[in-house]
């Protein structure tokens, strides 16, 4: 049986886990985390599925496209299942303007609005019922303290690998969102300097 650390408990870090315990059922996964739930800065937060290799520096684009597909496959699964609803997530169509086509623009997949994206994991508890699936709140301060304890240590901590390992290109962007009433808007319009229209 296969001991899985995973450090952070926003939305990375629980999607890790339960992709983890579904692939490997018989592992045992525990994600360890100084906050939960609400605590998060994943907590109710949106997110948007596009293919892009932009923020993927050094990364093969075979893989970059695997990734892609395979992420693709997963989110719309998500999205047209009964649990498209409690999730908040949702299939639009819309345009994306690039001034140079991007190297992975063809994959042959739309883009999608993820929103509320704890609702559909559950928050830490769905991960606890998970067979197999423990929860510890604590701060790590060292990955070395799991050596030789987990087989498999995955690092979801986001900004907080600054401080955990060092990783000084690691930084925060503040977006800006404005929400209006624009009944009219059906389609999203999206820009490759990360400007975007989204109907609700």
């Amino acid at each position: 049986m296969h001991n899985v650390a995973v450090i952070g408990a926003g939305v990375i870090g629980l999607a890790s886990a339960v992709n983890i315990q579904n692939k490997l059922p018989e592992a045992k996964v525990r994600i360890i985390a100084d906050r939960f739930d609400q605590d998060t800065t994943s907590w109710g937060a949106g997110g948007i599925f596009r293919p892009t290799a932009k923020h993927l520096h050094g990364v093969d684009l075979k893989r970059i496209r695997k990734w892609l597909r395979d992420g693709w496959d997963f989110y719309s699964s998500l999205a047209t299942s009964e649990h498209a609803g409690e999730s908040g997530m949702q299939i639009v169509s819309g345009f994306i303007l690039y001034k140079e086509e991007p190297e992975v623009s063809r994959i042959p997949f739309q883009f999608k609005l993820l929103s509320h994206t704890h609702s559909f994991f559950g928050g830490s508890s769905t991960c606890k019922s998970q067979e197999g699936g423990e929860i510890e709140q604590r701060k790590v301060s060292d990955l070395n303290e799991f050596v030789g304890t987990y087989d498999i240590v995955v690092n979801c901590t986001g900004l907080g690998s600054k401080d955990l390992i060092g990783d000084n290109s690691v930084y925060p962007v503040r977006g800006q969102l404005v929400r209006v009433r624009a009944p009219w808007i059906k389609k999203f319009v999206y820009t490759d300097d990360d400007t975007y229209i989204y109907p609700k």
